[in-house]
């Protein structure tokens, strides 16, 4: 029976880890995610159970639902930032797998490295990326941990 190979989504993501059919995408070391919503988890509840009561009894619990809150808050943003898509450029098929749209041969050798180009009254050169198989846009870079090409690539990989 024909169908997609499984290797497609891993070609196409990278090193990225997916889930749910490509709605979370994870960088390719999900330990420093779990790490981090320890780090944040782990103070907050422990001033909840040491310090937390003692407001609670003094002040009333308005304090200690205001830092479940914030702690409620910071894991959740910090779960929707950590699997959601950084920018992932899709790529290409390998410049043999593809045909010439003029000639409709298969092209034999790879595309040039760089492509002048004016976007918006601006001069640019794009760079082709080898790995990914396309010209990357102004501010995309190809991220050597997860092999992605990232569009405003600014720190989205630890």
């Amino acid at each position: 029976m024909g169908g997609i190979p499984n290797e497609a989504p891993s070609k196409i993501f990278g090193n990225s880890k997916v889930f749910c059919g490509g709605r979370l995408i994870a960088g390719p070391d999900g330990r420093s995610c779990v790490a981090t919503w320890l780090m944040v988890a782990v103070p907050s509840l422990a001033w909840q159970f040491s310090v937390g009561w003692f407001f609670a009894k003094r002040y009333g619990g308005l304090i200690p639902c205001i830092n479940g809150l914030l702690l409620v808050a910071s894991l959740t943003l910090l779960f929707a930032t950590a699997f959601s898509d950084p920018g992932i450029m899709p790529r290409q098929k390998d410049y043999g797998e593809c045909a010439d749209p003029v000639t409709g041969a298969l092209r034999a050798r790879q595309p040039p490295r760089y492509f002048d180009t004016i976007l918006r009254g601006h001069a640019f050169r794009l760079k082709y990326c080898v790995t990914c198989n396309i010209y990357r846009p102004p501010r995309c870079t190809h991220c050597s941990v997860c092999e992605n090409c990232v569009e405003r690539f600014d720190h989205h990989c630890p």
